[in-house]
């Protein structure tokens, strides 16, 4: 994956595929740190003015969905889980 703004792929004669509409990451008392994936994702999708219904597909660290399983839990959304390290 190459991420780059616009004057990148114009410099380097490349089209996108894809286009970040946003991001976020979020902190919270140490004591709740288990629902800062769920508060990000909450995040991006209002910054990037969508809903969780507007997104067809996932792909999240194995570490961050093992503590948000149950927001996808119905059945709307595909995830993929990606494992770290091996």
């Amino acid at each position: 994956m190459l991420i780059a703004n616009e004057d990148g792929l114009k410099v380097n004669q490349i089209d996108a595929q894809f286009e970040i509409l946003a991001f976020a990451d979020s902190e919270m008392d140490p004591m709740d740190f288990n629902k800062t994936p769920a508060k990000a994702i909450s995040l991006a999708l209002a910054r990037a003015k969508l809903s969780l219904e507007d997104v067809s597909y996932f792909e999240i660290n194995e570490v961050s969905l093992r503590v948000i399983e149950g927001v996808f839990d119905d059945g709307h959304c595909e995830y993929e889980i990606v494992e770290c390290g091996a």
